[in-house]
């Protein structure tokens, strides 16, 4: 601290000088405490001061009392209200600390400024227990405080005072219990400490019911179970004994099984947390009779028997024997019984029931009875769902075998038919209950097994149906019978598609069919057809033809419909829908077709215009070699009305072929052999149509191959 003069001098390349002065202070501050005692009872009032040197004012005093208490006053008052111990139990002394901070913003601390603040340990501690049971003493002593160096006065709670230096008090009500130690030393400082140290537990009473407390007559095995119903407070912990050798946990609720008749005695003990028990007991007479059986063999094949001797009874009356397989037998201790199933898993449990007197009690004993797994087993199908066993025709079964442990098997299956090995084939049945029989045996265990199952095939349904005929425009009802549900097809224009006589409607001829159902699910269908007559096209036509050709026409438009051709001259058929048409001059013809319910009658036009020209001509070749084309010869021309006269002759003159049948003509042959190839003449002579007098024709046939 103190004032400073400083100078600084520079000097630039040129040799050039310059400086600067300045002055400056440096400022002293020095925290110091003072106090007017630093020693004395608690409490202890002290009046500190700020004793600090410093070159200027003070400006902020942070004082710490050494226990967490703080001042910022330049000269606080403070008490302190209790002391501190070390581990030995001796006070400590507090370090007070001062920060000071002045005007110029200098701070300065001193530290380690003790005060001793003084009193006696009045800590004192229970030196027999401080959990204890009604009516028991507990002694307490000082822990730090000297018996010849100070003054001691005890406080118990609901029991008075005391002026010794280990006091011993009787507590004899249970309960939470305050006491307090005042001490005084030589300088009279005073100490006092209250500690809740005294937990006073009253004894429990023990206490219990059983299941069995309301049961006249208790018979094994027995299940008891028993509660607690002791009074304790607090709850400490509970033993049981049963009385049988179970462990058992301490729940207030606990049970078990006296497998076996006698006498029992079961012991509840509780206990609070300081100790303080109780213990009750009640003895448990467990009634019954006591029976055993032999069995003369426990390995059999179904359908062997087994001998049972009842042995070793106690207390029984009345006994019945139950063989597992739901029957049972009554009042013999020695019975032979015949097992003809399997059991699941191969085994079956035997039991012997007896009763004591008056029935007052039974009591079961078993045994178990193994049947060798030889079973018979197959499945129908998958025997899933119900197609697996009942089924309409038509639909072929196969059978699974599921059996165990056969290494031979035999298969009926109702109808006639058999099959020896595992597996069979699929069989078709008719209509009918067939029952279907699986043979199995074991040739080393010697044993063997017969199942049947049944069969259920339902026959189809008849179903018929009716249709018929309408008019384009027209509705008509359906009919179908023999099932008890109906779908029709198709569904368009039908009133509904799912009754049995819905109304069709049809646009054009429509084939219905009907799927019938029966109360078995088996269905059939069957066929309706609805004809719908149409109105035919009008036809107008003509043609031109020479005289007596033959024109054929054809009107058919469909079944059902009536035909009528007029004028009737000159055709094959004048009410057939087709025919053969020969005018011998112009001529129009009508068709009137109607059908047969009236719905419709169209008339259609037919025109012809006949040419009354004739001719008549032979072709000059003809190649008879079998090739189905032109090996034969015929007449031809117009207007032709009859052939009177066809001849050929070969170069001999010889006739070689004749007719007068315009539709016969030469296939080359003559007496069974076909002629050579060479150059034939011929003669014709036909009557016409339009000529007064026959025409005659002569020429010449070339015969090729």
């Amino acid at each position: 601290p103190g004032e400073y003069d400083l100078e600084l001098w520079v000097q630039d390349i040129n040799g050039c000088v310059d400086s600067t002065h300045l002055e400056l202070t440096v400022h002293e501050v020095e925290a110091q405490i003072g106090s007017d005692i630093t020693f004395g009872c608690v409490p202890l009032a002290i009046q500190f001061t700020d004793e600090s040197i410093s070159d200027g004012n003070i400006v902020q005093w942070d004082w710490d009392f050494g226990n967490s208490d703080e001042s910022s006053l330049e000269d606080p008052f403070y008490t302190y209200l209790e002391a501190e111990f070390n581990n030995q139990g001796f006070p400590v002394d507090f370090s007070v600390s001062l920060i000071v901070i002045d005007q110029f913003g200098c701070t300065d601390t001193i530290e380690d400024y003790l005060i001793d603040p003084w009193m006696p340990n009045a800590i004192f501690d229970n030196i027999t227990t401080e959990h204890i049971c009604e009516g028991d003493d507990v002694t307490f002593s000082p822990v730090y405080a000297v018996e010849d160096e100070n003054d001691f006065v005890w406080t118990f709670e609901g029991q008075g005072t005391s002026e010794d230096f280990e006091p011993t008090v009787n507590y004899p009500d249970p309960g939470l219990y305050e006491v307090t130690l005042t001490v005084t030393d030589e300088l009279g400082c005073v100490g006092s400490t209250t500690q809740t140290l005294v937990d006073v537990e009253g004894y429990p009473i023990a206490g219990f019911e059983s299941s069995s407390d309301t049961v006249a007559t208790l018979c094994y095995p027995a299940l008891v179970t028993f509660t607690d119903t002791s009074i304790i407070n607090p709850f400490g912990s509970r033993t049981w004994n049963l009385g049988n050798g179970d462990p058992v946990i301490g729940s207030s609720t606990v049970g078990t099984t006296y497998d076996l008749p006698g006498q029992y005695t079961v012991d509840l003990f509780v206990t609070t947390p300081n100790g303080c028990s109780d213990a009750t007991q009640l003895t448990i007479n467990v009634e019954g009779p006591l029976a055993d059986f032999e069995l003369s063999d426990d390995l059999i094949c179904k359908g062997e028997s087994v001998t049972f001797t009842m042995t070793d009874t106690t207390d029984v009356w009345v006994w019945q024997w139950d063989f597992g397989d739901g029957t049972d037998s009554s009042g013999v201790g020695e019975v032979t019984h015949t097992y003809n199933f399997h059991p699941p898993g191969g085994q079956t449990q035997v039991s012997l029931v007896a009763w004591s007197a008056d029935s007052a009690c039974t009591a079961v004993v078993s045994a178990l009875v193994n049947i060798e797994q030889v079973v018979a087993d197959f499945w129908r199908n998958n025997e899933i769902n119900a197609i697996d066993t009942v089924h309409c025709e038509g639909i072929e079964d196969f059978f699974s075998n599921q059996s165990l442990n056969g290494d031979s098997w035999a298969w009926d299956f109702g109808n006639g038919q058999q099959f020896t090995g595992e597996n069979p084939p699929g069989i078709t049945y008719e209509p009918g209950t067939w029952d279907i029989t699986l043979f199995l045996a074991n040739s080393e265990l010697g044993c063997t097994d017969t199942l049947t199952k049944q069969m259920i095939i339902h026959p189809l349904p008849e179903i018929s149906s009716v249709g018929g005929t309408i008019c384009a425009g027209d509705f008509i009802e359906l009919f179908a019978e023999g099932g008890e549900e109906y779908t029709w097809s198709p569904a368009e224009f039908l009133s509904e598609d799912d009754i049995a006589s819905p109304i069709a409607s049809p646009p054009v001829t429509t084939l219905y069919e009907v799927i019938g159902v029966d109360t078995n699910g088996c269905s059939n269908s069957s066929f309706a057809e609805v004809v719908v007559f149409q109105p035919p096209p009008q036809i107008i036509w003509d043609t031109t033809i020479v005289i007596g050709e033959v024109v054929f026409l054809d009107g058919w438009v469909g079944e059902g419909y009536d035909y009528l051709w007029e004028p009737d001259m000159w055709l094959s058929c004048d009410t057939c829908a087709a025919g053969f048409f020969t005018p011998l001059e112009d001529t129009d013809y009508t068709l009137t077709v109607s059908d047969t319910l009236g719905c419709f009658s169209i008339v259609s036009f037919y025109g012809f215009d006949v040419l009354p020209v004739s001719s008549v001509d032979v072709p000059d070749a003809f190649t008879p070699n079998g090739d189905g084309v032109n090996d034969i010869i015929y007449v031809d021309g117009w207007g032709i009305k009859n052939l009177l006269e066809f001849k050929i002759y070969n170069r001999w003159g010889e006739l070689v072929f004749e007719t007068s049948d315009l539709e016969e003509g030469w296939d080359g042959y003559y007496k069974d052999e076909l002629q050579n190839v060479e150059t034939y003449a011929y003669v014709v002579v036909v009557e016409t149509f339009v000529d007064a007098q026959p025409l005659t024709k002569k020429g010449y046939i070339n015969l090729f191959r």
